[in-house]
């Protein structure tokens, strides 16, 4: 999902052994006062929490705004994508 520069994927499956995997370096400097740690800590928390493969690749993107925006709008498109099948009976995603 694009925000501005950056371009983000999310896929995820239901699995008996949670992880995120991800090409993105959340170390770098805070964004908003929300250091990127955070935003680690919560994917992978996210993952455990409701038992997903988590995989994040972050395609193009710099600023670091740009570059969350990115992914959680990609995070929440394939959550809802996974939902959607799921209603409709069909193979969870």
């Amino acid at each position: 999902m694009p925000a501005d520069e950056a371009l983000a994927t999310a896929s995820l499956e239901i699995t008996d052994v949670p992880l995120v995997a991800t090409n993105v370096d959340f170390s770098r400097q805070p964004v908003g006062g929300l250091d990127h740690d955070v935003v680690r800590r919560f994917l992978e928390e996210f993952a455990v929490g409701a038992g997903l493969n988590l995989h994040i690749r972050l395609v193009e993107g710099k600023e670091p705004e740009h570059v969350l925006a990115s992914i959680f709008k990609a995070l929440g498109a394939a959550i809802g994508q996974a939902v959607r099948a799921h209603s409709e009976g069909g193979q969870r995603e």
